[in-house]
């Protein structure tokens, strides 16, 4: 029977720094494949033609769609607006932008100890919640300057 090794439990910290290190080598290291040459000069052609697909489209769509609704807008301060005042007091308030903020510390200290598919849902959660408190800060501060 062979014998197998259990690795002796390792500390946080080293999980973290292995998760890290891990990470790192995968952004920076050698492709391995015989045509990677090929690949790259062949991907380098098709993301420089989707951008400018996608730049274009884009351009069109705000010409398009923007000015088309932009125009069915009523004006600011209308009487009608009272909801979606509330949801953009409801984004300014401090306890709302704490309370994202502060909901990404928990993701922080348990993502090192996670593998697998519990990992990829925890980096998920962690992404949308730190992208929703960092948009709520903008748009704050777009807010108050412009109030």
């Amino acid at each position: 029977m062979a014998r197998q090794l259990e690795a002796a439990p390792r500390g946080y910290f080293a999980d973290l720094g292995s998760l890290i290190v891990q990470a790192l080598a995968r952004l920076v290291r050698e492709p391995s494949h015989s045509r990677r040459a090929e690949a790259k000069r062949r991907w380098a052609r098709h993301a420089l033609l989707l951008t400018a697909v996608l730049a274009c489209v884009i351009v069109l769509l705000m010409f398009v769609v923007d000015a088309y609704e932009i125009n069915l807008m009523p004006k600011r301060g209308t009487p009608s607006l009272w909801p979606v005042k509330i949801l953009t007091d409801f984004g300014k308030s401090q306890y709302v932008l704490w309370v994202l903020g502060l909901s990404f510390v928990p993701v922080l200290l348990v993502l090192p100890r996670l593998s697998g598919a519990a990992r990829a849902t925890m980096i998920g959660i962690g992404t949308r919640t730190s992208s929703s408190a960092i948009a709520a800060r903008l748009v704050k501060r777009h807010l108050l300057t412009n109030s």
